[in-house]
């Protein structure tokens, strides 16, 4: 294989790699808020609901920057053009330096998110287990409250009852 067609192979390869970076990532921030705006409903007796809110944000945050980051590629192109068409070296610009920091704070942002998700998740796991106990317990003194009523009310109509 000659170096330009190593080279051209590495290209197609870096860009295929770009490519499922992209998609990846906007399904996980994606799927990251429509799985937990799913239960929102669930989430009124959840302890630090904060954090929820917070990891919503960072992913919404990255789902802007890759959107963001598609029209500056755009841009960075349409740059290289120009310069290709008019005898420059191909740079891209300004525009070519600002897709890279727009990834990887993406990238960052999608981690944060999963993170915040993760804790929020493990601090209110307990939450079913605490509210199922309550029910439990309330039911327990529940039928304890109507057994001691039926007891006194039968104790009563026997009183009553005697002469």
């Amino acid at each position: 294989m000659s170096n330009d067609e190593y080279r051209n192979t590495l290209q197609r390869l870096e860009q295929d790699s770009q490519r499922s970076y992209d998609k990846t990532l906007i399904t996980l921030c994606s799927g990251g808020l429509v799985l937990s705006i799913t239960y929102l409903s669930q989430l009124s007796d959840a302890r630090h609901r904060w954090v929820i809110f917070f990891a919503w944000i960072a992913w919404c945050i990255s789902l802007t920057l890759m959107l963001f980051s598609f029209t500056v590629s755009v841009h960075s192109m349409r740059k290289g053009q120009d310069q290709l068409d008019s005898k420059e070296p191909p740079t891209g610009g300004r525009w070519a330096k600002a897709i890279v920091p727009l990834n990887w704070l993406a990238g960052v942002l999608l981690i944060v998110g999963i993170v915040l998700m993760l804790f929020f998740a493990g601090v209110n796991q307990g939450g079913n287990q605490d509210a199922e106990e309550k029910t439990r317990t309330g039911t327990q003194a529940k039928t304890s409250s109507e057994a001691l009523n039926r007891e006194a009310t039968t104790e009563y109509a026997v009183w009553n009852a005697v002469p």
